[in-house]
């Protein structure tokens, strides 16, 4: 089951995405691509007591699964940061598409 996020505004920090782009390859414009397409799979809170205003954002991108933490409010994603997760790979392993 995928989740329709495409009436949400997503915001990020230009200055964050240029770090995230060296050190990630790719950047929120991929990010948002993807919750854009409807690759999200999952909301999920944040499980750490000092990120618990937070959301997790699970997304599917080909064999890979990315964790997005990010701030809901009202109808605005505020983007944090995002990484490939295989622990979400594990626990998500039947909506991975492997080749």
């Amino acid at each position: 089951m995928y989740i329709n996020l495409s009436w949400y505004e997503i915001v990020r920090k230009e200055e964050k995405d240029k770090i995230l782009r060296k050190k990630r390859d790719f950047g929120y414009d991929t990010i948002i691509w993807l919750i854009q397409k409807g690759c999200c799979i999952d909301i999920a809170k944040n499980h750490k007591a000092s990120y618990a205003h937070q959301h997790i954002l699970i997304l599917i991108a080909d064999e890979y699964a990315i964790e997005v933490p990010c701030v809901i409010i009202g109808k605005t994603i505020h983007l944090i940061t995002f990484y490939v997760s295989r622990s979400a790979k594990k626990a998500y392993k039947d909506f991975i598409c492997s080749n």
